[in-house]
């Protein structure tokens, strides 16, 4: 069991390195390819968006295929994306080899978590997410400062030389450790997308994008975030980037044993108030570098641990929809993500760097009513469903 999580956690980490590691290696392409940074930029847009429209779509179309052959199949996809952004120069074409790659890495997201939930007993379900997911937190921190390192010194696409290596060994394990998989456990199309009447799971999927969107609000400009609040800079910078990796890894285990020890429910409450907690007082405690430390800790390990929670609770309302479930979960996370940056953006031009937190906030204080409506919703259905 655990050599088949490893091998699907591998593929997170190999999707996840290529999709954040390539912001650290902009300038390099855009100089190797006579394109601005900023037109670099949207190839980086352009992956985002893909991946958030794709997903579901792509979901239905692959719907059927055995889980194996599919994990597999899109992993040699995303192989193929790489490898096309290693031998083109012109822009259009990696805008193509890009949105290739998404395509990849839209059904495998989602298809790993599902076949991971499907893996492992009720009870042990939430680590079982957790381990998997993990893939994307090791992109986080070794997989995307790695690709960009490498880049650096040995020219941009040695990144994805790297990136297609990671690809290929998940693709290995998976195909040598797993069994054939059926997939959607019988259930028709139209059965598995009539989850979406229910209430409870859509504002589930809100909670998603808010939460997104209120931590890549200040993420996404917690350098000048931390300048401006604190004064810090450079290796200050770099420090609390890696405190907020580190964290954000520990965060995602505790968030799946936690989900299997006290509750889906109980686990999730905790993470989305601590998050709001420590984004309130961002710019509070942050005026130090001990205190931005030490608050920005506090804020990942909550921010990452919500992360394998919801994937739970997702599971836990629609048990035999989990591979559509799962797509729309990242198209929700995609969106969050895009939002909260631009919003952060917005509020950094119009006033200060410092008031993002502010921001931050609002956005998961509204994910934390979003969920309390899911739950009542939820609740409610299961007491119709076991009235006489």
């Amino acid at each position: 069991m655990v050599i088949k999580l490893v091998a699907l956690a591998l593929g997170n980490f190999a999707v996840g390195t290529a999709e954040l590691m390539i912001a650290g290696i902009l300038p390099e392409i855009a100089q190797d390819t006579n394109i601005s940074v900023s037109e670099a930029g949207q190839l980086v847009s352009a992956y985002a968006i893909f991946f958030a429209i794709a997903a579901p779509v792509l979901f239905f179309l692959t719907s059927k295929i055995e889980r194996r052959l599919l994990l597999c199949s899109s992993l040699i996809i995303f192989i193929f994306g790489n490898l096309l952004t290693i031998l083109v120069s012109d822009y259009w074409l990696l805008m193509l080899a890009r949105i290739i790659a998404a395509t990849g890495s839209a059904i495998y997201s989602a298809a790993a978590v599902t076949v991971a939930a499907n893996l492992a007993p009720a009870e042990k379900r939430g680590r079982t997410i957790a381990i998997v997911v993990a893939g994307w937190s090791l992109a986080a921190v070794l997989g995307a400062p790695l690709g960009t390192l490498v880049g650096q010194q040995f020219g941009w696409r040695s990144s994805f030389i790297l990136v297609i290596f990671f690809s290929a060994s998940a693709a290995a394990g998976i195909y040598l450790r797993l069994s054939r998989i059926v997939s959607n456990s019988g259930e028709t199309i139209f059965k598995q997308f009539s989850v979406l009447a229910h209430p409870g799971l859509i504002a589930a999927l809100g909670v998603s994008a808010f939460f997104l969107a209120g931590q890549y609000a200040i993420y996404t400009y917690i350098a000048p975030f931390f300048n401006e609040n604190a004064n810090l800079s450079g290796t200050a910078i770099g420090g609390i980037l890696l405190i907020y990796g580190v964290a954000g890894t520990l965060g995602n285990f505790l968030g799946g044993f936690g989900t299997d020890r006290i509750g889906t429910n109980q686990m999730l409450v905790v993470c989305i108030s601590l998050n709001l907690i420590s984004i309130m007082l961002l710019a509070i405690a942050g005026t130090t570098a001990i205190g931005a430390f030490t608050i920005t800790a506090v804020w990942g390990l909550s921010s990452w641990a919500f992360t394998s929670s919801q994937q739970c609770y997702l599971v836990q309302l629609a048990p035999h929809s989990t591979g559509l479930v799962m797509s729309l979960n990242i198209s929700a996370f995609n969106v969050g993500i895009a939002s909260g940056a631009g919003l952060g953006g917005l509020v950094s031009s119009n006033s200060t760097h410092s008031n993002i937190n502010w921001a931050g906030s609002t956005l998961v204080a509204i994910a934390l009513g979003l969920l309390a409506y899911s739950f009542i919703v939820a609740r409610r259905k299961v007491m119709l469903k076991t009235q006489p």
